[in-house]
């Protein structure tokens, strides 16, 4: 007989987005989205913030089995 164990995995990764942000020079564009994104501040208009793409995924940092759930007979 055969069983299909299902393994809870735990992943941490990277992945590089991309906002388009109105700012009068590339500084003032990273500062905003740093404050938006990493600061206290809710800076980014609706239209901003919803302008988010994904570019890449970048990397796997981290990967750990954290429990064991289902079991099911295999057919």
């Amino acid at each position: 007989m055969a069983y299909w164990v299902e393994i809870i995995r735990r992943e941490v990764n990277y992945e590089r987005y991309a906002v388009c942000v109105a700012a009068d020079s590339p500084e003032q564009a990273a500062d905003r989205v740093r404050e938006h994104y990493m600061g206290d501040g809710d800076v980014l208009t609706d239209d901003e913030e919803s302008s988010e793409c994904h570019e890449k995924h970048v990397d796997i940092l981290e990967s750990e089995v954290v429990g064991i759930g289902d079991v099911q007979e295999a057919a």
